[in-house]
């Protein structure tokens, strides 16, 4: 038998505008929200901005990400963890994803599935 998942995206991605920003009005809400969760990386991609850039590792407080997530809660969009680290890196990783599935918000997350333990 064959399991085939939905792309929870799909709905925000196939809407009017999403392709087309111009021929309709701006949305109420972006259709997604990128969020860099950290910039830690285990990778040194050679084609990655993040080789010139010298910033400090930080990760982002669940705190703070929490007030982001009550701001968005029961909103047509999506959060995307993307950027310039790897976001199976961030200490508590997984009550990040917990936080977000908890609001039933999306989550979309970008990883170079390079962490073998997670």
């Amino acid at each position: 038998m064959r399991v085939v998942l939905e792309e929870p995206f799909k709905r925000l991605y196939s809407k009017p505008g999403f392709l087309d920003p111009f021929s309709h009005p701006l949305p109420d809400i972006p259709y997604y929200f990128e969020v860099e969760i950290t910039n830690n990386c285990n990778s040194a991609c050679i084609m990655c901005a993040r080789n010139n850039q010298f910033r400090k590792i930080v990760n982002i407080d669940l705190n703070l990400y929490d007030k982001f997530l009550s701001e968005i809660e029961g909103k047509e969009t999506g959060v995307r963890w993307c950027g310039f680290g790897e976001p199976t890196l961030h200490p508590r990783f997984f009550e990040l994803v917990a936080a977000t599935k908890k609001r039933n918000i999306m989550l979309h997350v970008l990883s170079n599935g390079l962490r073998g333990d997670r």
